[in-house]
């Protein structure tokens, strides 16, 4: 970051992302400068005036698509050097209605009630690694400190994974760089990271206990509504929350199916049979259950509830 934020005061941010990141990493590249970051944001009634608060906001690629749309962005980041980039992009872009500042995201310096929107892309899950007490715990009061930092009828927007999302049962990896830990009840997965830890202290990500809490479908609204959030929506945002090119509202088994039918995909052997049960979920309701990601908004009730 720090050779990269050299780079860019001297060439140009756009210059050295398509010069150093883009050939040598093109995931990451269309994570910072891709135009689908914030395509969410067409399903809540931002104006003109509308307040925004980025929480976590790594490179800045959400602020910075949803500057030209609102009256003021905020975009919070806890590492410097992300935010030193995001500053030398404003500077550059002679943006004057966004704001970077470094700060913990559970010790916001900002007023109550001023703005409409808070987002949280990739942060939730992360948030019982800042303290000590039980993560779910922590997150309760992380959401319900951001509901009071919302005016009236403002919302909180979730990009966040599936706890059960389905190729966890195929031994993809969570947060932990640990198999099946997301799957196992909390306690036994701590255990395990902690032995895991004594044993591999070498593997990918690890973490010396089990902290960083994703949720299912049921809990995610169970938290947020606990939290004083009301109209709480979850879609199931494919490929992804990073990418969030298609939203399904996991509330409307029609769309669901309409959506299957018209994959490609159930062209083949495979596909029909993946297709076939897949359809079956979805009649069961329980397609919600094993959708990898998610795209969640919630609502603060008040006086400018749509």
């Amino acid at each position: 970051m720090r050779k990269i934020n050299r780079f860019a005061k001297e060439k140009g941010w756009k210059e050295v992302l398509e010069e150093r990141l883009e050939p040598k990493n093109p995931v990451l590249y269309e994570y910072v400068a891709g135009k689908r970051r914030a395509n969410w944001h067409l399903l809540l009634p931002l104006t003109s005036e509308s307040r925004v608060l980025d929480l976590g906001a790594g490179w800045g690629s959400i602020s910075f698509l949803l500057a030209p749309k609102c009256k003021e962005v905020v975009a919070v980041e806890g590492i410097y050097e992300r935010a030193e980039f995001c500053e030398i992009k404003r500077t550059q872009e002679g943006i004057q209605n966004l704001q970077v500042i470094v700060a913990d995201v559970t010790e916001l310096p900002l007023p109550k009630g001023y703005f409409d929107l808070i987002i949280l892309n990739g942060i939730l899950e992360w948030v019982g690694l800042f303290g000590k007490e039980d993560p779910l715990a922590m997150q309760r009061k992380f959401l319900r400190n951001l509901w009071e930092l919302l005016g009236p009828g403002g919302y909180v927007y979730i990009g966040v994974e599936n706890r059960y999302q389905y190729n966890s049962f195929f031994g993809g990896r969570d947060h932990t760089g640990l198999q099946f830990t997301n799957l196992m009840p909390r306690r036994i997965a701590n255990l395990y990271c902690k032995f895991s830890m004594q044993n591999s202290p070498r593997t990918y990500n690890r973490l010396a206990s089990y902290r960083v809490y994703t949720h299912s479908y049921w809990d995610y609204k169970n938290l947020l509504h606990a939290s004083g959030f009301s109209n709480v929506e979850i879609f199931a945002v494919l490929p992804g929350y990073n990418n969030p090119s298609i939203l399904l509202p996991l509330d409307n088994s029609n769309i669901l199916s309409y959506y299957l039918t018209c994959l490609r995909l159930f062209a083949t052997f495979l596909g029909k049979f993946l297709g076939y049960w897949a359809r079956i979920l979805v009649k069961l309701g329980l397609a919600k259950l094993l959708v990898p990601d998610f795209s969640i908004i919630a609502q603060k009730e008040g006086l400018n509830d749509t």
